[in-house]
């Protein structure tokens, strides 16, 4: 099920205080440090490192919002709203990573169809857009600002050959050191089951802490929403893909003299270990994108796959970013909250 914005705004929190290798962070030229910090010309350009800043989604038809109508809270103080910048006219970066796994193989025509028409009526040429592709290993396809054909051109056609777990999480983490964060809009597209069968240190909630973070909203495109087994797949003469599950987990028992002969018992795992787990890591990677501004959608056709698009693109346009000073280094971005004034009515943006 796609997500749903209902009545609320969706609150991504990213605090710049301890970022200093962050692209975003850059200390003005001749700026000592007891002098006043500087409001940025342009958002991206020259950003204090006390600069902290909230992405929010708002719903549709909503009016854009205004500094003089947004509050931002640290435990109970009130902190100096800058500027608010976004919607659909402020620069963009996207980043859209791909599952190159051989299960995946259906979707590579309709994602770049679907991708192709995104940007055509949601990229400009002031935004920046990257591709990755990813199995075992994590690659960048290609990358540029006003070059949204020849990155979309390199989106893959074929998965990768070769009995590859997937390392999706741990791909995510590397992507997500690809942002700059230097615009006021941004998001990253996943096109993968969801499945990490790697059984590497990455996991679901070390992503999804990093995307909320760097106030990234990850939208999960998946072909469906079954239960992550490890798939055989197999390509005939003629091009065609083949794919089945591996058997169930099984164990075969010798005559009952061997069973306490470690020697003789035969054991046979067909599938891993891992596959119920990855299920588990799934469902819960789903729940923490959804509550950061993104989500996930199951895409069977091509024409789900240009639904799908048409919505992260429709929720970009009504992206906004409130810039804001810390009053304390001992800002965090877990203690930060924001409020909404419009229309004399005050409410939390979660």
């Amino acid at each position: 099920m796609s997500p749903s914005l209902g009545g609320q705004w969706q609150l991504l929190v990213l605090l710049l205080a301890s970022a200093l290798a962050s692209p975003l962070v850059a200390q003005p030229a001749g700026q000592g440090g007891g002098q006043a910090p500087q409001e940025p010309e342009v958002f991206g350009e020259i950003i204090d490192i006390r600069t902290g800043f909230v992405r929010v989604t708002l719903p549709a038809g909503a009016a854009p919002p205004r500094a003089e109508e947004i509050e931002v809270l640290w435990r109970k103080k009130p902190q100096r709203v800058v500027r608010v910048v976004g919607g659909a006219d402020d620069p963009l970066e996207l980043g859209i990573a791909v599952d190159r796994s051989a299960s995946m193989h259906a979707a590579f025509e309709p994602m770049r169809a679907a991708a192709l028409k995104l940007v055509n009526e949601a990229v400009s040429d002031e935004d920046r857009l990257f591709a990755v592709g990813f199995s075992n290993e994590t690659r960048l396809l290609a990358e540029g600002r006003g070059e949204a054909a020849r990155v979309i051109a390199a989106l893959p056609t074929s998965p990768e050959l070769g009995d590859r777990p997937t390392a999706l999480f741990a791909a995510l983490t590397r992507t997500l050191q690809l942002f700059e964060n230097a615009d006021a809009r941004a998001a990253l597209i996943v096109v993968s089951d969801g499945c990490d069968t790697a059984g590497d240190l990455a996991s679901a909630s070390a992503v999804g802490r990093r995307a909320s973070d760097l106030a990234i909203p990850v939208f999960l495109l998946m072909p469906d929403r079954n239960i992550c087994q490890n798939t055989l797949c197999q390509q005939d003469a003629a091009g065609k893909w083949e794919c089945k599950p591996e058997a169930s987990p099984s164990i075969l028992h010798g005559d009952a003299p061997d069973m306490f002969n470690p020697a003789n018992r035969q054991t046979a795992m067909a599938q891993s270990s891992l596959a119920g787990g990855a299920t588990e890591e799934r469902d819960r990677f789903t729940g923490l994108i959804s509550a950061n501004g993104g989500g996930d959608f199951v895409v069977n056709d091509p024409e789900d796959w240009e639904k799908a698009m048409k919505k992260i693109s429709d929720r970009l346009g009504r992206q906004w970013t409130v810039v804001f000073e810390p009053s304390s280094n001992e800002v965090t971005s877990e203690e930060i909250k924001v409020y909404s004034n419009a229309g004399g009515r005050r409410r939390r943006l979660e």
